[in-house]
């Protein structure tokens, strides 16, 4: 979901009708590890680089080391 300030809209229906309504608003924020990864992206892209081709030749390996044949 794109980071930003959302307004919200919910409405309560019984038997078809309107009984209520309200509106509020909703900011979202990354957190977490999905916050780490788009900062390091976005402010260090050569790190990122270095580590995301490191994780892919790390996979790779790992791959090899479990699927190979004796």
């Amino acid at each position: 979901m794109p980071i930003g300030r959302y307004t919200t809209q919910v409405f309560l229906f019984r038997d078809g009708k309107l009984l209520s309504q309200s509106q509020s608003s909703l900011q979202v924020h990354k957190v977490g590890v999905e916050r780490v990864v788009y900062m390091l992206a976005f402010h260090h892209p050569f790190v990122y680089g270095l580590l995301a081709v490191l994780m892919a030749v790390s996979a790779g390996l790992l791959a090899w080391t479990v699927f190979r044949r004796e």
